[in-house]
């Protein structure tokens, strides 16, 4: 209705009825909840393909990358994780981040112990490296429940070494990334905790260089030192796996293995040195 005469309204505003206004509320109402569901599965939908996380505040050109294949997604701060170097070549060294550089296993125990100090000797050697199959089912949510809770991932301890040689590698010119997965159980909250880690540990320089993606065979690079003992995915990976020593991934041959972050240049130097001699194509300055 016009307003012509209203007592409290200026002449050509609407006046609702109550039944009106009730109406307009629950349009409104189920318009938001629409809108939220529509978000919501976009983003599950997304980190089911790979998606990866960015932080806030820089341009969309920078924050996410798509590599090609599987709808993956690859998120940094400032260099997307496809970038080559000249003639081609793509030399990033991917570094894992759970019980490659942080101690994962170490923060379960801080909370787990707390209730079932009996299993520190089975967590210490588990056998397994999905978690929860070193428990019996009953067990899984009391788990989960642990391994979400808020601080889990920005709390979590360096393993020995892993700070002072990383710096030492990217100080000597060499072209780093840490590529993780999140835990989709608390996906937004996993991914911000590790980009406040590397930001508290590394320090914020550090935050371009990480890189969350559900399908790390989509990040492009030439070594990935990972713990996980076969890294699938729905592509080919580019990279060749070096495996992050652990109980767990023992019975792996064929492949390179890292046991401590003291040994990297024994281990991981040769294949940086291996391109024409001196490295060059595995240098970022």
């Amino acid at each position: 209705q016009e307003t012509t005469g209203h007592p409290n309204k200026a002449p050509g505003h609407l006046v609702l009825s109550e039944t009106q206004q009730a109406s307009m509320r629950f349009l409104c109402s189920a318009l938001t909840l629409a809108v939220a569901a529509a978000l919501h599965s976009s983003v599950v939908s997304g980190w089911k393909s790979g998606l990866a996380l960015a932080s806030p505040g820089v341009s969309p050109k920078h924050q996410i990358s798509r590599l090609r294949g599987g709808g993956a997604v690859a998120a940094t701060m400032g260099v997307t994780s496809d970038e080559k170097k000249p003639g081609g070549q793509i030399c990033h060294l991917l570094v894992d981040m759970d019980s490659v550089i942080v101690d994962w296993d170490g923060a379960f125990m801080d909370g787990w112990l707390k209730r079932h100090p009996e299993d520190e000797e089975l967590i210490r050697n588990r056998k397994e490296f999905e978690f929860e199959k070193n428990f019996p089912p009953e067990r899984q949510d009391e788990i989960i429940e642990v391994m979400t809770e808020p601080g889990y991932y920005s709390s979590m301890r360096a393993l020995p070494g892993v700070i002072a040689a990383l710096k030492e590698i990217v100080e000597l010119g060499y072209d780093v990334r840490i590529c993780t997965a999140p835990d989709l159980r608390c996906a937004p909250a996993c991914a911000a905790e590790k980009f406040q880690w590397v930001k508290e540990h590394l320090g914020e320089e550090w935050m371009s260089r990480l890189i969350i993606a559900r399908d790390k065979t989509h990040v492009k690079g030439k070594l990935l030192v990972d713990d996980k003992p076969y890294v699938t995915g729905s592509g080919v990976p580019s990279w060749e796996h070096v495996v992050f020593d652990a109980p767990y991934n023992r019975d792996v041959g064929g492949k390179n293995r890292l046991a401590r972050w003291a040994d990297w240049r024994q281990v991981l130097e040769p294949f940086m040195k291996a391109d024409g001699g001196d490295g060059q194509c595995w240098r970022s300055k």
